[in-house]
């Protein structure tokens, strides 16, 4: 990833944004996912409650066609772009 676009940000209902999953050009996310109500076990905490749950929905295609946020980062090499190295494993006595 080199370029980013915002999609959605600073909505009244993310409190703790959680994971997500993209479906064609939609992500959808959970926009509370309340974990910090829960102990390191995964049990909800003493005599907390749970609020329902917001899923949200972003157009992946937002603005697709601006050049996005420059991250400043660098391409990453991969198998095809790396440079070889032959490696001579140690001689077996």
């Amino acid at each position: 990833v080199t370029k980013a676009m915002p999609l959605d940000v600073a909505k009244p209902e993310f409190s703790w944004l959680g994971t997500g999953t993209v479906a064609g050009d939609t992500l959808y996310f959970i926009a509370n996912s309340q974990r910090g109500k829960y102990d390191r076990r995964g049990e909800l905490k003493d005599g907390e409650t749970l609020s329902p749950l917001v899923i949200w929905r972003s157009d992946l295609r937002f603005e697709w066609d601006q050049g996005g946020v420059n991250l400043g980062l660098q391409e990453i090499p991969t198998a095809k772009n790396a440079k070889q190295s032959k490696v001579t494993p140690p001689a077996h006595p």
